[in-house]
């Protein structure tokens, strides 16, 4: 896989190593990178998490005030690593890439649509400076987004940089361009950030990552029993409401399963629709994809909130639950789907059975009138 080095300028990286040096470490970052003793390696990535909590993410930008000291050099290494390693993935559904860490880090799809549309700027910046202006935005979250998304070849790459960060912020009065406090709970945060972003991606206080992370709608906080989720387009749009009413009527002779719509819960949903449907990702069983011609185009478009012709919220959002799904199976489940069951219409141009069977999330499937089947065989 070839990475493509446009993210950080060569003016920045020349403060902090030659040409050569910056060329032979880039070649060395893939994602091929094998880490012996995963296990034990991740147990180091987590016990630099905890001393990283008090570490403020905008220290990733510390190395544009001041590019002498040896603080401003680590920050300067640590961003350049991430950019490359990042910035030269694309998001699929085997890799993890910037869009990706950016729905870690809890920006809305708006914002990441935007970035990647209206910002000339390399987008792991972008999404990292938008991240930054939360008040609690630390190096903890940035850590843990990406052992989530297994992105293992980016920690180490920053490990030893930031570890020894650590070690001279720790050890460093507050007069050298940092703010560092004594108190264990004390956010250690650089004296300079400049906050260059449009006007679109700045953040109010009370926007910031703790505001995003507000308390979930009660309705929300449980499912006691089985549960799938319906995700389809506006094509699919009747074939959903036949698929409900299927399983509603199944009620009766087999134990009680939840089907969740988003439009059945539009008002809920639209209070955080990417923190909503992250958590009944999360919670439910399976996830029915309804492989419409409408919905296959759909997931292929660039755009995580795609343009729909009605008011539904389901279509919508059709591309960014796929977006989890993909990272799901490859992140979560090691390439085995456990979550992802398919539906075909019975009308489908059977041309697109050559598209499905290239895609593992989507290969299996059964026909939209054997729903009652698969309903049973899933709960049995």
């Amino acid at each position: 896989m070839q990475f493509i080095d446009s993210c950080p300028s060569t003016n920045v990286l020349s403060n902090v190593m030659d040409s050569e040096e910056l060329t032979s470490e880039y070649e060395e970052s893939t994602l091929s990178v094998e880490i012996p003793n995963l296990d034990s390696r991740i147990t180091e990535y987590n016990d630099l998490c905890t001393t990283a909590r008090r570490l403020h993410a905008s220290y990733l930008f510390h190395r544009e005030k001041i590019s002498t000291d040896a603080a401003a050099q680590l920050c300067q290494k640590i961003y350049i690593n991430m950019a490359r390693r990042i910035g030269g993935t694309i998001d699929n559904l085997y890799t993890s890439g910037w869009k990706d860490l950016g729905y870690h880090l809890g920006l809305t799809a708006e914002e990441i649509n935007y970035i990647d549309n209206s910002m000339k700027a390399c987008p792991t910046e972008s999404i990292l400076r938008v991240f930054c202006q939360g008040e609690t935005s630390n190096f903890e979250q940035i850590i843990q987004s990406l052992i989530k998304m297994e992105r293992f070849d980016v920690i180490e790459g920053i490990f030893d940089p930031l570890k020894s960060l650590l070690d001279i912020l720790n050890n460093t009065d507050s007069d050298q361009g940092y703010n560092s406090n004594s108190g264990n709970d004390t956010m250690i945060k650089p004296n300079y950030f400049a906050n260059n972003l449009p006007e679109v991606l700045r953040w109010s206080k009370k926007d910031d990552v703790e505001s995003k992370e507000t308390d979930l709608p009660i309705a929300m906080m449980k499912i006691n029993k089985p549960c799938i989720l319906l995700t389809y387009f506006d094509d699919g749009i009747d074939i959903a409401e036949r698929i409900y009413k299927t399983i509603q009527n199944q009620q009766v002779v087999n134990k009680q399963i939840n089907v969740i719509c988003l439009e059945n819960e539009k008002l809920d949903v639209l209070t955080n629709p990417e923190q909503y449907i992250r958590y009944y990702f999360d919670e439910v069983n399976y996830v029915i994809p309804i492989l419409t011609e409408g919905y296959l185009k759909t997931i292929r478009s660039p755009m995580a909130v795609c343009s729909s012709s009605t008011n539904n919220i389901d279509c919508s959002y059709a591309r960014f639950i796929y977006t989890l799904m993909s990272s799901d199976y490859i992140n979560g489940s090691g390439c085995i789907n456990r979550k992802v069951r398919c539906i075909l219409p019975l009308g489908i141009n059977r041309k697109l059975l050559v598209e499905l069977s290239k895609n593992p999330l989507l290969a299996v499937w059964i026909w939209e009138n054997q729903i009652d089947k698969l309903i049973s065989n899933l709960f049995r």
